[in-house]
Order: structure tokens, then C-alpha cells, then sequence
């Protein structure tokens, strides 16, 4: 892992430092906004980045016990709806339409609010980088027993049916489009990965007939009597 690690940052350094030396060029021109976007895209992605590391430092030193969830109930549909608010202008710089199809009678789920924000985020990160525009991401869920499954679906060119069991890998590296010049950092999908299983979970990806792919995972429901006591988000956002 280390030496892709290192890869990664230096080729995010690389990319930062290609956008300051624009930057610095071009400053008296008109290109001084959109080249100032640029560095503080590629700086947030670069933060991001160490983020990510150092979350898979800590599972790969400890296993499960290096993800402790601070477990809350929360309502998941309202959830979706403030992590698709943070990213409303991701999207739309993509012209793809979110689609939050949770339902806000389902039942509350036992989760850590910011990991599962964590989760969301990077799905919708690596649909966004497989969806053409004009297309959809589509969020849904639907009780089983004891939990949620949550599913989220794009609709870009699905997965290799080789590369389904894979795709949570770190690092990992398919051949079709969805893995070439995406930009992604190989641990998006692992971290996700990481954060369902220590919610005790399982996780997985399948392709939609004649769409795209859907990555779905479980979550556990929340009893009545943590429901009734744990503070959860369980309103929608205006």
C-alpha cells in the first residue's frame, strides 16, 4: 500500500503544483478566477486524499476496532438530502440529476451520522465520475427484517461482470471506462467498504439492466428504544 500511497500524493502534488504555476502566469489575466477554482479543487482533493490514508492506516492497524462508530439514530432519507445539499454544485458542474427516492417513513437506522455522510459522499463521488451528463444518480431503500438495504444507482456503462466482486479493492484498477482517466484515488470505494462493515453490514455491487450500476449495502435498524432516545436526524432539509 505504501507505495501506491506515495503515487497518489505525488501525482495530486503534481496536479496542484500545475495549477499554482498557471495561476501565478496567468494572474493579471481573465483567467484568474477559473485557474484561482482550480487550486482550491485540486487543494480539497489533495486534503481529501490524506483523509483517506489515514483512515486506511488506522483499518489496516486495527482491523475493525480502528472504525468506532458513535452510534445515533438516524433518518436515512433526511441524511441523503443533506449530503445531496453539500454536493448540489458537483452535480450540477456534471449535468447529473440527483434522485432521492428514500422514503422518510422508513424505519430509523443505528449509525455514526458523519460516517455515513463519509459513505454517501464517496459513492456519489465515484457516480459522478461514471455518469454521462444528462443522467441520473438515484438513492433508495427498502426495509429487510432487522435493516436497511440502500442502494445507489447510476446510470452510466455498469461494471465488468469480472470486476463486480473487485470493485471495493484498494487500488484496484478494472479495464473497462469506468476505470480509466476518472481521476479517482483507488480508496473511495474501499473506505466505504471499511465504514458498512464496522456497522456491521455487508456491501456489494450489481449492474442495472439496461442502466448502469448500483452499489447497495446494509445498515442495521435502530430499536424503539434507541430511536426514542439517541438525537437523529429525522427531518427534511428545506
Amino acid at each position: 500500500m505504501m507505495r501506491a500511497s506515495l503515487q497518489m500524493l505525488k501525482v495530486s502534488w503534481k496536479s496542484l503544483l500545475t495549477a499554482l504555476m498557471r495561476w501565478l502566469r496567468n494572474w493579471r489575466n481573465e483567467d484568474y478566477e477559473a485557474t484561482g477554482r482550480i487550486i482550491v479543487r485540486e487543494t480539497l482533493r489533495l486534503r481529501r486524499l490524506v483523509k483517506d490514508l489515514h483512515l486506511m492506516a488506522k483499518v489496516e492497524a486495527g482491523g475493525m476496532r480502528g472504525i468506532q462508530p458513535q452510534w445515533k439514530s438516524v433518518r436515512l432519507a433526511a441524511l441523503v438530502d443533506e449530503v445531496l445539499a453539500v454536493l448540489a454544485t458537483e452535480f450540477e458542474r456534471a449535468n447529473v440529476e440527483p434522485l432521492n427516492a428514500i422514503a422518510y417513513h422508513l424505519p430509523l437506522v443505528q449509525a455514526d451520522p458523519d460516517m455515513l455522510m463519509r459513505v454517501f459522499s464517496n459513492l456519489c463521488d465515484n457516480a459522478l465520475r461514471h455518469t454521462p451528463p444528462g443522467g441520473t444518480v438515484t438513492f433508495d431503500a427498502v426495509q429487510y427484517g432487522s435493516q436497511l438495504v440502500v442502494s445507489v444507482a447510476d446510470s452510466g456503462e455498469g461494471i465488468p461482470t469480472g470486476a463486480l466482486p473487485r470493485v471495493f479493492d484498494r487500488f484496484y484498477r478494472g479495464d473497462s471506462s469506468r476505470q480509466a482517466m476518472t481521476g479517482g484515488s483507488g480508496l473511495g470505494l474501499a473506505i466505504v467498504r471499511a465504514i458498512v462493515e464496522a456497522h456491521g453490514g455487508t456491501i456489494w455491487a450489481q449492474n442495472v439492466p439496461n442502466s448502469g450500476a448500483a452499489l447497495l449495502f446494509t445498515l442495521p435498524l435502530a430499536s424503539s428504544e434507541q430511536a426514542s432516545t439517541s438525537g437523529a436526524i429525522t427531518t427534511p432539509i428545506p
